[in-house]
C-alpha cells in the first residue's frame, strides 16, 4: 500500500515534510558559575555565551539581595575564555578577594558580590588553581605573613612591649619589686 502523501501542489513544485525534528546540538560550556553561598550554594549555571547576574527578575541569575545592583554583572565567552564585566556595581565585584572591573577568568576563581559567593569552573580542567596573574584590572596583592607560631607569642609581646618605648626587662623589675614591697608590707601587718 502507498503512503498517504499529499498531492503536490499546482505548477510541479513538491513540498518536503518532515516527520522527525533534529533537536538543536547543544555546545559544552565554557565554564560553570557554581553557587557557594546563601541561597544559591550548590547550584550551577552554564556559562555558554553570556551570562547575566543581577537583582532584576530579567537576568539569567537572579541574586535578590539589596546589596546586589540591578544588572551586577555580565560574564561573556570570546575566544573560548569567560570575560567577567562589572556593570557599575554600587557595592562593586570581587574575583579572589580583589575589586574587578573587567577580568578574564580562570578556573577555581572566587567571585563575589557583598555576602553572595561563586565559584568559577572549566569543565574539564584540574582541580587545582590555574590563576598564574593577579586580575588584570588592580595590582596585585602584598603577600600574606603566615600567622606566628603559639611559642612565639611570648616573644611577640616582648618586641611589642619594646615597641612602645618601654623595654620588657624593666616590667621584669618593676614586678620583681612590686612583688618585694608587697611581702615586706605584708610582713608588718
Amino acid at each position: 500500500m502507498p503512503p498517504n502523501n499529499p498531492p503536490p501542489p499546482p505548477g510541479g513544485d513538491a513540498t518536503v515534510v518532515l516527520r522527525r525534528a533534529t533537536p538543536p546540538i547543544e555546545l559544552p560550556p565554557a565554564g560553570i558559575l557554581r553557587g557557594v553561598s546563601g541561597d544559591l550554594f550548590g547550584k550551577q549555571f552554564p556559562i555558554r555565551e553570556r551570562l547575566l547576574i543581577g537583582r532584576d527578575e530579567r537576568c539569567d541569575v537572579v541574586v535578590p539581595y539589596p546589596e546586589v545592583s540591578r544588572q551586577h554583572v555580565r560574564l561573556e565567552v570570546q575566544g573560548g575564555k569567560v570575560i567577567l564585566h562589572d556593570l557599575g556595581s554600587a557595592n562593586g565585584t570581587l574575583v579572589n578577594g580583589t575589586r574587578v572591573s573587567v577580568t578574564e577568568l580562570v578556573n577555581g576563581d572566587d567571585i563575589s558580590f557583598h555576602t553572595v559567593r561563586f565559584r568559577f569552573e572549566v569543565p574539564g580542567a584540574a582541580a587545582a588553581r590555574s590563576r598564574t596573574e593577579p586580575p588584570s584590572s588592580l595590582p596585585p596583592a602584598p603577600p600574606r605573613t603566615p600567622p606566628a607560631p603559639a611559642a612565639a607569642a611570648p616573644a611577640a609581646a616582648a618586641a611589642a612591649g619594646s615597641a612602645r618605648g618601654t623595654p620588657p626587662l624593666t616590667w621584669l623589675i618593676l614586678a620583681v619589686v612590686l612583688g618585694v614591697l608587697l611581702g615586706v608590707g605584708l610582713l608588718f601587718i
